[in-house]
């Protein structure tokens, strides 16, 4: 749900998210299908809270609270500390259509300021 903020993954729906069953329980799975959307759709299609626009830090350390999410804050830095590295990486492994890759870049700077807060 952060990474998904982070990168601005809108298309987060209930279909991108499965659960394993394994011999000692349910667990998620991996994470898949996790793609920045830089066509100008702004809202999430899960939202959070009440919201579907790209949550602050503190909104979405309160959903976790709801939810009982250990370490909320520590995973929401953990996320935003490694998603800053994005355009280096992206760079890094040659990513094609810089004008592209710059939007994608900017926005994820926007969103992890908002998260940052």
């Amino acid at each position: 749900m952060v990474f998904n903020a982070a990168i601005g993954n809108v298309d987060d729906h209930l279909k991108n998210f499965w659960i394993l069953a394994r011999p000692d329980g349910f667990r998620l799975s991996p994470a898949f299908d996790l793609v920045p959307d830089i066509s100008g759709r702004g809202e999430h299609t899960l939202s959070f809270r009440q919201g579907f626009v790209c949550p602050t830090g503190a909104e979405i350390i309160a959903v976790a609270d709801e939810w009982g999410v250990a370490r909320a804050a520590g995973i929401v830095e953990d996320v935003v500390k490694a998603t800053n590295a994005f355009a280096t990486t992206a760079r890094r492994l040659k990513v094609r259509h810089p004008g592209s890759l710059q939007k994608v870049c900017a926005d994820v700077r926007r969103r992890t300021g908002l998260l940052s807060r």
